[in-house]
């Protein structure tokens, strides 16, 4: 399938949940304790497949200039193609914090000095590696890092004193208590609120962190569509919520592929929906998926 509000607690409840938080970043954001909607309805399914027809049309064939990439991708717009994001359900969370921000390169690059680690590279093309060496290039210095395995993801963010986000955890942060399709409500993704859509252009490819204010989710969290796909800390299953508890929900015990959300650079905007999942190897280092961090309210 790679084809593929902000809410007001009362003043006393806030003060208590930060009372008992660590100080986080100061770019990190409250989402507070409470029920919000997740997956993908019967609705929402039939307008992701009529958009996944139309956007195949427009905007694939375009894109790769390749009959048969057009034919595969239609072929892929069925119902089944979002069954994955079924049943649509209510889940309870507790309060966390999530970062406002994609993990960028400047960032990511102090990691790899203090620590050691290995900078970012793509393992099958040299192309999509945009680092060069350990140096990072000054025009890619506030995009989104991408090559990055979950493993690398989850060290990043043990190291700045979080955590990787659960996957119930990234989708209310993206969509709000209330089911929006997109971060920004039911309205249709336009270049003003996501980077979507295109061909592979080297270092202008990814967009500049929070730069689209049009896309911003319920409570100002930027890049939660589009950009790049971001790693979560739940193993990926694709029944899963056909068990999931409605509390707090932690993914499988095991599997094979890590959990992605939120759609890239080059996916069609059937793709970039808020409950849009996919699972990856959590060894690959590719092009389009990076790091959101997150935080629990006690540390």
């Amino acid at each position: 399938m790679k084809l593929l509000w902000i809410v007001v607690m009362p003043l006393a409840g806030l003060w208590m949940v930060l009372a008992h938080a660590e100080s986080p970043p100061s770019t990190w954001v409250l989402i507070p304790a409470g029920e919000f909607i997740m997956g993908s309805s019967a609705e929402d399914i039939e307008h992701g497949t009529g958009l996944c027809e139309t956007d195949c049309t427009t905007k694939v064939g375009d894109l790769m200039g390749d009959v048969e990439a057009l034919r595969v991708c239609r072929g892929q717009c069925k119902p089944e193609m979002f069954g994955n994001e079924t049943p649509v359900h209510r889940v309870y969370l507790d309060a966390y914090f999530l970062d406002k921000f994609l993990v960028t390169n400047a960032q990511y690059r102090e990691f790899v000095v203090a620590k050691g680690r290995p900078a970012p590279r793509n393992e099958s093309r040299a192309k999509y590696t945009l680092w060069k060496g350990d140096t990072v290039p000054q025009a890619i210095m506030q995009q989104p890092v991408i090559n990055v395995s979950w493993y690398d993801a989850r060290a990043y963010c043990r190291w700045v004193g979080g955590r990787l986000p659960t996957e119930a955890e990234w989708e209310k942060a993206a969509r709000g208590p209330d089911g929006l399709r997109y971060p920004w409500g039911h309205e249709m993704p336009t270049p003003s609120h996501a980077n979507y859509g295109r061909p592979w252009s080297g270092d202008t490819t990814l967009s500049p962190v929070g730069q689209f204010e049009k896309g911003k989710s319920p409570y100002g969290i930027y890049d939660m569509a589009g950009n790049v796909w971001q790693w979560t800390n739940d193993w990926y299953a694709e029944h899963y919520y056909d068990v999931s508890p409605k509390q707090n929900p932690q993914g499988p015990k095991r599997g094979r592929n890590k959990t992605v959300r939120a759609g890239s650079w080059i996916n069609i905007p059937a793709v970039i929906h808020s409950a849009s999942r996919v699972g990856y190897d959590p060894l690959n280092r590719i092009y389009d998926i990076g790091i959101r961090c997150a935080k629990g309210v006690k540390g």
